[in-house]
């Protein structure tokens, strides 16, 4: 798989600090009793999806700052650190091509 970077930083810019928010899968074997498919499905999403986090993900660099669950590589979020109002922020689908829902949606106003 090749990764395209996008956007490019030109030349005559400064580097800027990025939060980027990758949108993954994980899969997570549970072990469980039930009298049938359905009804094990249902114990193990209860197990690894209830109130409490059946299995911790733990950063193993320093740069990753924080790790939950998600379905699948869905897309991306890029924020600019420092930049509150998110005014610079974007999002992109699971193949680095930007997602032009959300500048719409803050165009109109809403937020979902």
């Amino acid at each position: 798989m090749t990764v395209i970077p996008f956007p490019t930083t030109p030349a005559d810019q400064t580097a800027r600090a990025f939060h980027v928010h990758a949108y993954v899968v994980i899969r997570i074997k549970v072990a469980v009793e039930a009298d049938g498919h359905r009804r094990a499905m249902r114990e193990a999403d209860e197990l690894v999806f209830g109130n409490d986090l059946a299995v911790e993900l733990l950063p193993a660099s320093r740069a990753v700052l924080d790790a939950d669950y998600a379905e699948q590589v869905i897309g991306y979020l890029v924020d600019e650190v420092g930049d509150d109002t998110f005014a610079h922020s974007a999002s992109y689908g699971p193949d680095h091509q930007p997602d032009p829902a959300p500048a719409a949606w803050r165009e109109a106003g809403t937020s979902d």
